[in-house]
This record gives C-alpha cells, sequence and structure tokens, in this order.
C-alpha cells in the first residue's frame, strides 16, 4: 500500500468544518444520522452499526432500528459507502463472531460489508469465517489492549485479501499508529471536536514514518 489511510470524522453539519475536509479529502463515518445526501460531492463514506456507542453508554442496542435506518440509507440513492459493518456484540469474541454471521444479512449486497473483529477473536477463527466470502472488510474494534495487535491483524488482513479500518483512532498517538500500519482507512472524533484542530490531525496524517509504534505499550 502507497497511499495515505482514508479518514473518516464525526457527523457534522457545519459548512467550514466541511469545506476544509473537502479540501483534505476527508470523510465521514455516519452512525446514527441516515444523511439524504453527502456533505460533499465524492466524500467518503462509511455506515458503523451503532453497538459500540450502546454498549459503552450500558444501553440496550437496537439492530431492528439499525436495520430500518440502513433500508432507509439504500433508498437515499447515495453512493456505495466504503463499507457497512455488519452489527456485532462489543467484547464478545466467537459470541460476537457468530452473531455477525446471523446477522450479515441485514446489510445490503450493494454495501461492502465488515466484520467487526472484537477481544477474543483469534486469527484462525476468523479466517475460517471469512473464507464464506460475506466480508470485504475487516474492522479493527475491540479494547485498547487489543489493538495493540492491530499491526499483525493489518498484516492478516492483506494476506487474505481483504481490506482492513481501524476503529476509533481518537488520539494523536493512535492516528500515528494507524498511518505507521498503512490501514485502508481510520475514524476519528479527535479533530470534530474543534475545526482549529484539523490542521495538527492533517500534519500527522501527511507525513510517513518509519518509528516505532509510539503507544508505549507496544512491542513489536
Amino acid at each position: 500500500m502507497t497511499n495515505k489511510p482514508l479518514v473518516l470524522l464525526g457527523d457534522t453539519g457545519k459548512k467550514s468544518f466541511i469545506a476544509r475536509m473537502k479540501q483534505e479529502g476527508f470523510g465521514m463515518m455516519y452512525c446514527e444520522r441516515v444523511p439524504k445526501k453527502l456533505a460533499y460531492d465524492g466524500m467518503p463514506w462509511a455506515w458503523d452499526n451503532g453497538a459500540f456507542p450502546a454498549w459503552r453508554n450500558g444501553t440496550t442496542y437496537d439492530v431492528g432500528a439499525w436495520h430500518i435506518k440502513t433500508l432507509q440509507l439504500l433508498s437515499r440513492g447515495l453512493p456505495p459507502p466504503l463499507f457497512a459493518v455488519v452489527p456485532d456484540l462489543p467484547t464478545k469474541g466467537i459470541e460476537s463472531l457468530k452473531y455477525s454471521r446471523d446477522k450479515s444479512e441485514l446489510v445490503p449486497n450493494e454495501f461492502p460489508k465488515a466484520l467487526a473483529l472484537q477481544d477474543g477473536m483469534t486469527y484462525q477463527t476468523v479466517k475460517e469465517e471469512i473464507k464464506t466470502g460475506v466480508y470485504d472488510w475487516l474492522f479493527i474494534g475491540g479494547s485498547d489492549a487489543f489493538k495493540l495487535h492491530a499491526g499483525d491483524w493489518t498484516k492478516f488482513a492483506r494476506d487474505n485479501g481483504k481490506k482492513i479500518h481501524y476503529a476509533r483512532a481518537s488520539t494523536l498517538e493512535k492516528l500515528e499508529w494507524a498511518l505507521h500500519l498503512e490501514v485502508d482507512s481510520l475514524d476519528s472524533c479527535f479533530s470534530i471536536v474543534d475545526g482549529s484542530t484539523l490542521q495538527p490531525v492533517h500534519g500527522y496524517l501527511c507525513k510517513r514514518t518509519s518509528q516505532r509504534c509510539p503507544i508505549s505499550e507496544v512491542i513489536e
């Protein structure tokens, strides 16, 4: 891979920020809101399943409501997303793998499907799962501890002909790490909090690096 990862930021309608996003080529990760149109023509985008925020907030995940929104999204006639994340069960490992298999049919065939990787999944079990041909992308979710293995999962994706997304790159350190791994895409809300932070984030994303992962716990 020789290109920079596609960067997906949080959903926003602020015109000045969208103008800067267009200039930088950044896109959006949609989750709750079903957009009537993209923020700008040709914008890269993806469709998350909402399972993680429900888990984080301690609320019940309503997969049925998400499916309705997905069908609404399909009816809008937008260009296809990079991927849609198949519903999953955060922190549930193999149980999540089986759950995603059962729920994969809820994602329209027009949308490339991403399998959310979680704590407890192994390379062997995921390899058996992707043999089904259902998934086009692997989506590095899970805990911070699980993401310490992001380099191995990125190599795994490459070796098995899948694209790879790094989820929730919420700090500059994680942004730099995802860049170093040369993932296909990443999402972050780091720079959505304040438009003035977009330029520093862009600085991190523009440069190439051969440095070790700046997260001190990582041992390559």
